[in-house]
């Protein structure tokens, strides 16, 4: 991710509604406050895997953390940097929160992963190295965070990949009891800048969750100046917000 953004709830999850009273957001929808859904929110925290100062992280706030990035190598092989990570998986266990690994990330991070998911050998390697890693580490899933596909073929890879990950989570753990996520480009609707929109009904039926990125819409790369996450649509610039990217 070229921007990394870590959102840390403010407040213990039992008391989520209380607090986007107090904030006065308006623009939550009834329907979603009357369904019940925030009062068991999900919420992910970010870190690099790196990071094992756990004293420092909220873990009242999270229900999931997610360690950025695992590395992934063109023959398919899942690596980490860090071999100490028992210390802040530990303590994520401890007070309850989930760990999931994620492969890939922003430019190189994501070289090795497209490498990987263009060969049907090397993609079945990737399967069998993310179990041994979830197994070795004890985590409780993997997020796969492929930035960006250029093309359909490449979305159908990512797609087989996730496909063949569900059901070697589910056959060496038990059926739901690893979580399986994807990080989703933020505009749009789409699976990458440069690809069409396609049918994502398919993915949802495999994941758990889909991770947004809902930031990056404007930068230093852009025309305009604009706020980086916009919540609503600049003028002129439609899709490009929090709002048009959940709606898509």
């Amino acid at each position: 991710m070229s921007t990394f953004v870590c959102v840390w709830a403010a407040t213990a999850l039992h008391s989520t509604l209380a607090h986007l009273e107090n904030l006065g957001l308006k623009d939550v929808p009834q329907a979603v406050v009357n369904s019940g859904v925030l009062n068991d929110a999900v919420v992910f925290g970010y870190t690099y895997e790196s990071m094992l100062d756990s004293s420092k992280i909220p873990w009242s706030s999270l229900t999931h953390l997610v360690l950025a990035f695992f590395q992934v190598s063109s023959s398919g092989n899942v690596t980490v940097a860090n071999n100490n990570l028992q210390y802040i998986i530990g303590s994520a266990h401890k007070n309850g929160v989930k760990v999931i690994a994620s492969i890939g990330g922003s430019d190189v991070g994501s070289a090795g992963l497209a490498s990987a998911l263009g060969d049907e050998a090397a993609s079945a390697r990737l399967t069998l190295s993310v179990i041994d890693n979830i197994r070795q580490h004890n985590l409780d899933g993997i997020d796969y965070d492929y930035e960006f596909p250029e093309n359909t073929k490449q979305v159908q890879g990512l797609y087989l990949a996730l496909q063949s990950a569900r059901a070697a989570l589910d056959s060496t753990f038990g059926k739901g009891k690893k979580v399986l996520t994807t990080t989703l480009f933020s505009s749009k609707g789409q699976f990458g800048p440069n690809v069409p929109k396609v049918d994502s009904k398919p993915f949802s039926d495999i994941v758990d969750y889909g991770l947004l990125m809902s930031y990056d819409y404007f930068g230093s790369f852009s025309e305009i100046s604009a706020p980086n996450s916009p919540f609503y649509d600049v003028p002129g610039y439609p899709g490009l917000s929090f709002t048009s990217s959940i709606s898509a």
